[in-house]
């Protein structure tokens, strides 16, 4: 029965340290629940940074007319190279001067009207245009 007792005079420092890895995961717990003010405001910063550089490297009009301006003397370069002839009709010129350009801050877009359509004649981001117009 002493040892019995014994047995039993352990099982209170079992209980202790089971108590002591409650109190330490209680701890561990209370770390992982505190707030990391740096990493949020690196990643504000970075999101800040971000959205600056779309609206600072938007493309501007300029930049819209020169992409759409390099397609159509490529196009008439070829067609002069290959022997065949570009027809610029008036209404291919009014469309090309019918070029209005629009712009979200992060990114913009020039449209023509062609046919009594609505076409888009390039988009822009970044500080890239892709022309779209063709003859």
């Amino acid at each position: 029965m002493e040892q019995n007792k014994d047995e039993n005079n352990e099982t209170p420092e079992v209980k202790a340290e089971v108590t002591d890895g409650v109190s330490t995961g209680a701890t561990e717990k209370k770390e992982d629940d505190d707030f990391s003010w740096g990493a949020a405001i690196a990643v504000l910063v970075v999101i800040v940074a971000a959205v600056w550089a779309l609206i600072h490297f938007n493309p501007s009009e300029e930049k819209h007319m020169n992409a759409i301006q390099n397609v159509v003397a490529e196009v008439v370069a070829e067609s002069y190279l290959d022997g065949t002839s570009v027809s610029l009709a008036p209404s291919s010129l009014r469309a090309l001067s019918s070029i209005k350009y629009h712009s979200l801050g992060i990114v913009s877009w020039t449209t023509m009207r062609q046919g009594g359509h609505t076409k888009i004649a390039s988009i822009g981001a970044v500080g890239f245009v892709l022309p779209f117009v063709g003859l």
